[in-house]
């Protein structure tokens, strides 16, 4: 995927803040900041790189707190971020989440000269009616039911890819995440996300899990004499499956 990475790459004149984005009140400042700027960067509605340190400068505050913010922005559903790996050189991609509905209103045409000496035409030569407004109801179960499909999107559980648990892994600072990662996905692929006979809730909670089980199982192998030869997956999701329960 083509990747656009500094300024020279964008016609960049301006933020426009867009109505919904000012108005959200579960975001900080820092993170909307965050947000229009990797949006700025997605020519086309493609990946961007864009580093902690730009964003950081940009910002004002330290990297450590442009990336806890790119964490809560990846958990709350604004933002994607993976790793691709090209020659042997690994990159962080990012993109903005439903980037298409903060595009600026485009100005509507203005009419022409002979469009406006034009008289309007009633239909049938009654005066047109004006549109019926909707009840308060109709706006509230609208509403309802915009809110109820935003909260399903959110309510995502599983991972869209073994990238994203890669990553995620990466932030646990795991010694051999790619490893990790491929288990925990290959296992919770194959029983569909299950834990236990219910589905998983929050597969960073059961990812946060995998890691702090296999550390544990690694120390009482390792105080019995026994070495350490790997954890069986089946044990490790046993093990979560008791600390949810």
């Amino acid at each position: 995927m083509k990747q656009i990475s500094t300024d020279s790459h964008r016609d960049f004149q301006g933020i426009w803040i867009p109505a919904a984005l000012w108005k959200d009140r579960t975001l900080s400042m820092t993170q909307k900041v965050i947000l229009l700027e990797v949006r700025s960067f997605q020519k086309h509605g493609m990946a961007c790189f864009v580093s902690n340190e730009h964003l950081a400068d940009l910002c004002g505050v330290t990297s450590s707190a442009i990336e806890k913010a790119l964490q809560q922005l990846v958990q709350s559903g604004h933002l994607k971020r993976w790793t691709e790996y090209a020659e042997k050189k690994r990159t962080r991609l990012m993109a903005v989440v439903h980037a298409q509905m903060w595009e600026h209103p485009q100005p509507a045409v203005a009419p022409t000269q002979n469009k406006l000496r034009e008289p309007p035409t009633a239909s049938c030569g009654t005066h047109p009616q004006p549109a019926e407004a909707p009840t308060h109801s109709q706006l509230r179960n609208n509403n309802t039911r915009e809110q109820n499909k935003e909260q399903t999107k959110r309510k995502e559980n599983t991972p869209q890819s073994i990238q994203d648990v890669v990553e995620y892994f990466r932030q646990l600072m795991v010694m051999d995440p790619e490893s990790m990662a491929e288990d925990f996905w290959n296992y919770y692929e194959s029983n569909g996300w299950q834990v236990g006979r219910n589905k998983m809730k929050n597969w960073h909670a059961a990812a946060s899990q995998w890691n702090k089980r296999q550390k544990q199982f690694k120390d009482e192998r390792t105080s019995k004499g026994k070495g350490y030869t790997g954890v069986n997956s089946a044990d490790l999701a046993k093990a979560i499956q008791d600390q949810t329960s």
